[in-house]
């Protein structure tokens, strides 16, 4: 289905917001995940810091995105492999958004 085997390095590595990846909603992205995680945060959340923190993470472990949602003080987050052309899709959203 197009999953190239090659390391994406961490600053490559794509945020998208978890809506993409519900397993109802209708779309023909298939997608792997590597590993499931969650956290607290705070205001004082340095968000470049955990953003390359979990590049790193990601990378390492064989994901290329990483699907977040962040609710109040939680933050869940799924490590993916998504097929080459989604990724490709995803590059210009390449950051993680701070809640509003």
């Amino acid at each position: 289905m197009g999953y190239s085997n090659t390391k994406v390095a961490p600053e490559k590595i794509v945020f998208w917001r978890p809506v993409m990846f519900d397993a109802k909603a209708k779309s023909n992205a298939e997608f792997f995940v590597m590993g499931r995680g969650f956290g607290h945060i705070t205001k004082q959340t340095d968000w470049r810091e955990l953003g390359a923190k979990l590049r790193k993470l990601a990378s390492d472990h064989g994901a290329n995105a990483i699907a977040y949602d962040i609710s109040g003080t939680h933050i869940r987050l799924q490590f993916i492999r998504v097929p080459d052309a989604t990724f490709n899709a995803g590059i210009g959203q390449n950051e993680l958004k701070r809640p509003q």
